[in-house]
């Protein structure tokens, strides 16, 4: 994921964005630490991004 230019309604996720935030923001729950990174949890989950991941579910 790169970082965008922001407009002032408009939320960014990075891959350090911490799982946490995903909950908070969209009330999405994962299996995992909510002080995990995004990035990490991608990779060890194997999703190449953040819409495979919603397309195919938490693991």
């Amino acid at each position: 994921m790169r970082k965008v230019k922001k407009d002032k309604n408009q939320i960014i996720l990075t891959r350090n964005t911490k799982v946490s935030e995903l909950k908070e923001l969209y009330g999405i729950e994962l299996s995992v630490d909510p002080n995990t990174k995004l990035g990490d949890y991608l990779r060890e989950g194997g999703f190449p991004s953040l819409v495979d991941m919603m397309v195919e579910g938490d693991k």
